[in-house]
C-alpha cells in the first residue's frame, strides 16, 4: 500500500546581537538551502525566524522596545524548533524586561536563549574566537559587554571545571557554516522521529490519532479520560449494589465483583495521580548547544 509523509516544518531561529551580522547571513543562507539539498528535501522544509530578514524585516514600533517589537512580529524561541545563537565580543542591550528573580536580561539574545532554554527546545550556541577590532563605542561600554558576555558564559561552567552545557567555537565563517551544517544536520532525525507514516487511504480517525501521539501531552490525555471513566463506571455501580440487592437472593459472585469494582474506584484515581505528577515531573529531552 503507498504510504504518505508529508515534510516537516522546521522553525530555527537565530538570536545573536548585532556584531556578528555577517554569520547571521550565513547562517541563513545556508539553511535556507539545506532544504534543498537530495537528503533533506521532501522530509523537511525550513523556515528561518530572524529579526533581519531582508525579505520580511522586522517592523521597530516607535511605542514599543526593540525585542518587544521582535517578540510581537516573530515566533518566540519558545515557539521554533532550534534556536541558534551566535555570540563574539558582545552580549548586546539591557533589557527592561526582567528575569524570574527579578534582575533585567542583559540583552535581548539572553531573552531569547532563556526562552527557548525554558521550553527545553535544542540550543545551539557558538562563539567566535578571533580577535576583536578596536572597539567604536567607548572603553567602558566596550569593558561592560566583555564582562556581560563572560558572566553568560560562566553558566556553563560547573564547580571543579564541569561542564554544564556545550557550545562551539570557530575563528572564520567557513568554519562557523561548516559546524552549523553538520549539527543542524544531525538534528534534523531527532525532530522527525516522532513522526508517524500514514497510508494514502488514512480515514480521519487515524489521522486524528496520530496527531495526538505527536502531541507531547496527547497521550496523557488520552489515559485520563479513560481512567476517569472506569472510576465513575466503577463507583456508581458499588453506591447502587445495596439498592439493587435489597429483598433478593444475591449470589456470592456478585459481592465479590462489588468488592472488586470497590477496589478498581480506588485504585484507578491513585494511579492517575501517580502519572500526571510523574507526567509534570518528568525531564524532558532535550539539547543545549
Amino acid at each position: 500500500m503507498p504510504r504518505l509523509r508529508s515534510p516537516r516544518h522546521i522553525r530555527i531561529f537565530l538570536a545573536s546581537p548585532g556584531d556578528v551580522l555577517e554569520e547571521r547571513k550565513a547562517a541563513r543562507e545556508l539553511l535556507l538551502r539545506l532544504e534543498r539539498e537530495p537528503l533533506v528535501r521532501g522530509d523537511f522544509t525550513i523556515e528561518v525566524v530572524s529579526w533581519d530578514d531582508p525579505d520580511g524585516p522586522v517592523p521597530m514600533l516607535a511605542t514599543l522596545t526593540p525585542q518587544q517589537a521582535v517578540a510581537r512580529a516573530l515566533p518566540r524561541p519558545s515557539e521554533c524548533d532550534v534556536t541558534v545563537a551566535i555570540l563574539w565580543g558582545r552580549l548586546g542591550t539591557p533589557l527592561e524586561e526582567q528575569k524570574p528573580d527579578g534582575s533585567p536580561y542583559l540583552s535581548g539574545t539572553e531573552w531569547e536563549f532563556e526562552d527557548a532554554r525554558q521550553a527545553r527546545k535544542p540550543i545551539l550556541l557558538y562563539r567566535k574566537t578571533t580577535t576583536l577590532p578596536a572597539p567604536r563605542e567607548d572603553a567602558d561600554e566596550a569593558e561592560r559587554q566583555r564582562r556581560n558576555l563572560e558572566r553568560f558564559f560562566e553558566q556553563f561552567k560547573g564547580p571543579g571545571g564541569t561542564l554544564r552545557g556545550g557550545f562551539a567555537t570557530y575563528d572564520t565563517i567557513e568554519e562557523f557554516t561548516r559546524r552549523l551544517r553538520t549539527d543542524v544536520e544531525s538534528l534534523l532525525p531527532t525532530l522527525r522521529q516522532n513522526d508517524e507514516v500514514l497510508p494514502s487511504d488514512a480515514g480521519w480517525l487515524q489521522r486524528t490519532r496520530t496527531k495526538v501521539r505527536q502531541w507531547g501531552a496527547g497521550r496523557l490525555l488520552l489515559i485520563l479520560p479513560l481512567g476517569l471513566l472506569v472510576t465513575v463506571v466503577a463507583a456508581t455501580a458499588v453506591g447502587t449494589f445495596p439498592k439493587l440487592a435489597e429483598g433478593r437472593n444475591v449470589p456470592v459472585l456478585a459481592y465479590v465483583v462489588r468488592y472488586l469494582l470497590m477496589v478498581i474506584a480506588t485504585i484507578i484515581p491513585l494511579a492517575l495521580l501517580v502519572v500526571v505528577w510523574w507526567w509534570l515531573g518528568r525531564k524532558k529531552p532535550y539539547q543545549e548547544g
